[in-house]
C-alpha cells in the first residue's frame, strides 16, 4: 500500500458551494490533516503539533464558522 503524500499544499480554492470535509488523524506528538472540496480533490495537506495552540492556529485559518444559522 502506497504511503499518502504528507507534503503541504496551498492553494486559495473558490467554492461554489462552500463544502469541505476535513480528515483528521491524531498522534501523541503530531498530527496530519487533509481538507477536501467538494469534488473529493485535496486541497490542503499538513503536518501539525497535537496540542490545542496548534489545532486552534490550524483550523482558525482553514475555514470561516458558519455565521449564518444554516446547517
Amino acid at each position: 500500500m502506497k504511503k499518502p503524500s504528507t507534503k503541504t499544499v496551498r492553494q486559495r480554492v473558490k467554492l461554489p458551494d462552500g463544502q469541505l470535509t476535513i480528515g483528521l488523524d491524531l498522534g501523541d506528538r503530531s498530527s496530519f490533516y487533509c481538507v477536501l472540496n467538494g469534488a473529493g480533490e485535496v486541497i490542503l495537506e499538513e503536518k501539525i503539533a497535537t496540542n490545542p495552540e496548534a489545532m486552534k492556529k490550524a483550523f482558525s485559518t482553514t475555514a470561516e464558522p458558519n455565521r449564518s444559522g444554516d446547517r
